[in-house]
């Protein structure tokens, strides 16, 4: 295992490929268009970019592209010489946005493989195309999104485990009307144990409480909530609960009968 965080330049690769041959694990942190093709065995890369060259032996089970040198609301961009290592990928992260082609691309690459995905999604359609080609990933985490609903709601037939939304609303403890932003009319996948619901402007959730039942994990971060009354109720399954980052006026509702 090797890896740091500070920037080098490309020609460290050189020597990577020489002095560290069996190395599995890498994290080349800030480097950009690195050629690590000497390196046969790498089964877990973090990358500084998506411009990596690689030994056409390598089959990566996970792969974390930073993207450092490009803005978080970008596309990714990935070279031809990392979809080879794909085949058998089971956890891709990129801190950028994923556009129609590479959500194909990677549907067809690894879709019958991965696990774990976790991009930008500011446009709802990349949602619903990351339900439908990519039917193995059982954790999903998206980021910057534009209408959460909307994302929840495509992948409702999944049979996603763990779904982490990050909406782009700004909190306004001003919320002078009721107004909720999600409005959830059927059940979220009877699979799903974890549940993030960050940044979405909720300031309720009446509406979406009998979805929670069966969480392990839920997560309200960062919303106008000032109650949780609408989750009176006893919840036995939930064993995590982060109501961090809102306006609670009483915590009167959240007491051990209700979450045991």
């Amino acid at each position: 295992e090797l890896g740091w965080s500070a920037s080098f330049p490309p020609e460290i690769a050189s020597s990577i490929n020489t002095k560290f041959i069996n190395v599995t694990k890498l994290n080349i942190g800030c480097l950009t268009d690195a050629d690590i093709g000497a390196l046969k065995y790498i089964e877990e890369l973090t990358a500084g970019n998506g411009n990596v060259t690689l030994h056409p032996d390598v089959h990566l089970r996970k792969a974390r592209i930073a993207s450092l040198v490009f803005p978080t609301q970008s596309t990714a961009q990935l070279s031809d010489s990392l979809w080879h290592a794909f085949d058998q990928l089971e956890e891709f992260a990129v801190n950028t946005s994923l556009n129609e082609e590479l959500v194909t691309k990677l549907g067809d690459k690894c879709g019958g493989t991965l696990r774990s995905l976790m991009c930008h999604c500011p446009e709802t359609k990349i949602a619903s195309l990351i339900a439908e080609k990519l039917p193995t990933v059982r954790s999903v985490t998206l980021g910057s999104l534009s209408d959460g609903a909307a994302a929840l709601r495509a992948f409702e037939t999944t049979n996603v485990e763990s779904l982490q939304l990050t909406g782009c609303v700004r909190q306004n403890r001003e919320v002078s009307e009721p107004r909720d932003p999600i409005l959830i009319q059927s059940s979220l996948p009877c699979s799903l144990t974890t549940l993030h619901l960050n940044n979405m402007g909720l300031t309720s959730v009446a509406n979406i409480a009998e979805c929670f039942r069966g969480l392990k994990k839920l997560e309200l971060q960062w919303n106008n909530l000032n109650t949780l009354e609408e989750l009176q109720g006893e919840h036995p399954d939930l064993l995590t609960l982060d109501i961090s980052h809102n306006y609670f006026t009483t915590l009167a509702h959240v007491t051990p009968d209700h979450f045991p």
